[in-house]
């Protein structure tokens, strides 16, 4: 068995100095082809982050940068952390997630207090303000009609997903020459996503996981202006973290809602924004209310460059990897 809660794993193993350092086993499960899901092998180095300031002021993280310097493997891994500057109210760290001896990710964190003041509590923009950003998708989890997800998911069997296919056809429409509002060239895409086991629980370090899990620029273009599709490695990947998991019998434990878009891609490189929602019930489960949306908090937001290459890279740094063993 590997849920994801049971792979986002991360033990204390020594300090040297300001360096603390954390190991654990990178999941053979958790792949796309034959390499760690990005956003996954980030949740690792979020996960060591957060057991080092558990027991500092700073608890609540918010944000993480990383660049993902080399291609991750399925190993063991190491993860430095050191202080970059500790404030009052926020604490700057760096790590780096290490295997065999090379820097694989690396990153830049922010973590604060929950007691740190955040200005005039009028200037923040929540339902029912006419201004408040209210989550996206378009059905209910309840009435979504389950959808397959790509192929190249190696963990197919741990979740789920419901794509909201309104997304589709916007996009559809622009081949049409229709164009939603000016400027244009802008697609979309969104669904559910629930963690199937019933244990699973979402947590802070599953946000880079889920804010990499959308379908990618090419991906949505219409077929016949869509290019060869093959592997879709992260080069920078970021999350602000927007809001703590409520804790609140009214929103799911393990089922979230994605929303992202995408406007640029250059030769062998696109964009990508994704929004991170709680959802109100699991897929096929609750019932629709009115004012549902209202009550969905968006507990992240990530973007990316990710690049677009032939899906036989995949392979050949997997087996350049393993060959190091």
């Amino acid at each position: 068995m590997a849920p994801l809660s049971h792979v986002m794993k991360a033990s204390f193993k020594e300090k040297r100095g300001d360096v603390t350092i954390y190991s654990g086993e990178v999941s053979n499960v958790w792949t796309i082809i034959a390499i760690p899901q990005g956003g996954y092998a980030l949740g690792l180095l979020v996960e060591a982050c957060q057991k080092v300031q558990a027991d500092t002021p700073h608890i609540e993280i918010m944000h993480v940068t990383s660049h993902f310097l080399r291609t991750t493997a399925i190993l063991p891994f190491e993860v430095h952390i050191r202080p970059l500057r500790i404030g009052k109210g926020y604490a700057n760290l760096t790590a780096d997630l290490i295997q065999q001896g090379e820097v694989k990710i690396t990153a830049l964190l922010i973590f604060r207090t929950r007691d740190v003041p955040n200005g005039d509590p009028s200037m923040t923009l929540s339902p029912p303000s006419p201004f408040a950003r209210r989550i996206p998708l378009y059905f209910h989890p309840a009435v979504a009609p389950i959808t397959s997800m790509f192929e190249k998911a190696s963990f197919k069997k741990y979740l789920r997903w419901a794509q909201d296919k309104t997304f589709h056809q916007r996009n559809y429409e622009m081949e049409g020459g229709v164009v939603h509002g000016p400027g244009g060239g802008t697609l979309e895409w969104g669904a559910w996503i629930e963690l199937i086991d019933p244990s699973e629980r979402i947590v802070p370090s599953m946000l880079p996981f889920f804010g990499d899990m959308m379908q990618n620029l090419p991906h949505l273009l219409p077929k016949a202006h869509r290019p060869p599709l093959g592997w879709f490695p992260t080069m920078v990947l970021s999350v602000e973290y927007k809001a703590e998991i409520p804790d609140d019998p009214a929103i799911s434990k393990r089922t979230i809602g994605l929303y992202s878009r995408s406007s640029f891609m250059n030769a062998g490189r696109h964009d990508v924004y994704v929004e991170i929602w709680t959802a109100p019930s699991n897929l096929g489960e609750g019932v629709e209310t009115e004012g549902w949306r209202d009550k969905q908090v968006c507990l992240g937001i990530a973007s990316q460059t990710a690049l677009n290459v032939p899906s036989d890279v995949n392979l050949r740094k997997a087996q350049k990897a393993n060959s190091k063993l």
